[in-house]
């Protein structure tokens, strides 16, 4: 997943693995999701900051836009790789 051509899906991964390492995987599988997405937050007022249209042209919107939607899909994919693991782990028990 990391190999990715999509930047969402390497965004959520690199997210995920860094959590993975930082917790410990059980560890991170038993945190409410909510806490793990909150590095999302942060990282976006971080795209929006450096991307946000100081003008009204159609590239520097769509620009924005796009970056905004990276980090939506990147939670989604980031939400995605918790319950797979979460599955994996319920189904060894």
């Amino acid at each position: 997943m990391c190999e990715s051509p999509i930047a969402s899906h390497r965004l959520s991964a690199m997210f995920a693995m860094h959590d993975i390492i930082h917790f410990d995987v059980e560890e991170w599988l038993k945190m409410p999701l909510h806490i793990g997405l909150e590095s999302f937050v942060n990282h976006g007022e971080t795209v929006t900051q450096q991307n946000f249209p100081a003008t009204n042209e159609p590239e520097d919107i769509s620009r924005f836009r796009q970056a905004t939607l990276a980090i939506c899909e990147s939670m989604v994919g980031y939400a995605r790789i918790h319950d797979r693991l979460m599955q994996e782990l319920e189904s060894e028990s």
